[in-house]
């Protein structure tokens, strides 16, 4: 204990809470203000002439005590709502007007798609007819088209066959001629040779 003025003191003890060192000075109740009634910085100059004592102060560590309040709050919260803040899978909770909302806009979203889909189907299904139909007329005029090519190549076909017919005709008629022009030349021939002979 050490005597400064007409109060004794002891010296001051540090413990450590949670992440953040805190200091604590050792006084009578009666005599000094306890430094968690201070609303001064952690600076330990500004306590030391607030309170009027030497306190010798670690520095304290604001940030994380906050961060650690408001985690306790969203805990609070979270379990007066009802809500398991240990359920990592649990959605988060959204007020019944916020739900009805998403509810309606996902409503009136599926309604567009389905006339969406609707008129693609419609427009699909008229383009098939469309498509039908031309190919159907393709296809008439693809076999009215080949038909025509058969009858030309028959009638064709049939064009050379009377023509060799004719030809082979006339050939034979030639061939038959000159035959008989053939047999009565050596006939005569042969008559000439004979009348030489005698």
């Amino acid at each position: 204990m050490r005597r400064v003025g007409s109060r004794a003191w002891a010296l001051p003890a540090t413990t450590v809470a949670g992440s953040a060192l805190v200091a604590h000075g050792l006084a009578s109740p009666s005599s000094a203000p306890s430094p968690s009634l201070c609303s001064c910085s952690p600076v330990l100059a500004q306590c030391r002439l607030h309170t009027g004592c030497f306190l010798a102060c670690t520095r304290i560590v604001f940030f994380d005590l906050r961060k650690r309040e408001m985690e306790k709050r969203r805990l609070r919260e979270l379990e007066k709502a009802g809500i398991d803040p240990g359920d990592e899978d649990d959605a988060p909770w959204i007020a019944p007007e916020e739900q009805q909302r998403l509810d309606e806009e996902e409503e009136e979203r599926r309604a567009m798609l389905e006339e969406q889909r609707q008129a693609l189907m419609k427009k699909r299904a008229e383009e098939d007819t469309v498509k039908r139909q031309k190919f159907k007329e393709f296809r008439a005029r693809q076999i009215s088209m080949s038909r025509q090519r058969k009858e030309a190549a028959a009638e064709k076909k049939e064009g050379a066959r009377q023509h060799r017919k004719q030809t082979s005709r006339i050939e034979g008629v030639d061939t038959a001629e000159e035959s008989t022009g053939a047999d009565l030349g050596g006939a005569e021939s042969k008559d000439a040779s004979d009348r030489g002979g005698q």
